[in-house]
């Protein structure tokens, strides 16, 4: 991929984000999102203020979200860069950048079927708790050990088909085998998440 396709499709990505968020707050996380779930514990002039505030700061989160996302892809393209180097393939960086950009469209499917989701079934607080929950790995390894619950939660359904299609896509720019890409994903990409996965949660925490 040449560094003008590169540009494009990071362009596009950015765009789509973008407007995806959008519709989120336009489509689900609206007023009267916020009046149905906040009703019962606080009075309409306190909900109202919040709205005013989060309004007004709401524009920051499109500055954002690219940067949040070319964070995510240059993490990956670096985790597999270090691993690949170990294992003395000694791929271009910019050749391993291209494989997890592409890959990168796993995670706009997803905030596209969490969008058709919830606005199907109602843009309600239990159907968001639900969409979280109905999404991630522990609905589909049922009989693991307890200590794997957490992480298993924080994982989505999602991840799983983008470590699977990152080590497909490797294996075939790389003409390395289904089973070594796989191995090379998973050695490098799963303690990213880790890590990504703890920090999201101290923060929360």
């Amino acid at each position: 991929m040449s560094k003008n396709e590169i540009y494009i499709l990071l362009g596009l990505y950015f765009v789509i984000n973008i407007l995806l968020l959008f519709a989120f707050n336009y489509m689900v996380f609206n007023d009267s999102f916020y009046f149905n779930a906040l009703g019962s514990q606080f009075e309409y002039e306190d909900i109202q203020k919040f709205l005013n505030v989060n309004r007004k700061v709401a524009f920051l989160s499109y500055l954002f979200i690219p940067l949040i996302f070319l964070i995510r892809i240059l993490c990956v393209s670096v985790g597999f860069k270090i691993y690949t180097d170990l294992i003395d393939e000694n791929l271009n960086f910019r050749s391993i950048f291209s494989v997890v950009l592409v890959c990168e469209s796993v995670f706009v499917f997803q905030i596209i079927f969490k969008l058709l989701y919830i606005l199907f079934y109602g843009a309600t607080v239990e159907n968001a708790q639900t969409m979280g929950v109905l999404f991630s790995l522990n609905q589909i390894f049922k009989n693991k050990p307890e200590y794997l619950n957490y992480l298993f939660s924080c994982i989505s359904i999602f991840d799983f088909v983008y470590c699977l299609f990152l080590a497909f896509i490797y294996s075939y720019k790389f003409k390395s085998g289904i089973k070594k890409g796989l191995v090379i994903t998973v050695n490098s990409y799963l303690p990213l998440l880790i890590i990504w996965i703890t920090i999201v949660t101290f923060i929360i925490l």
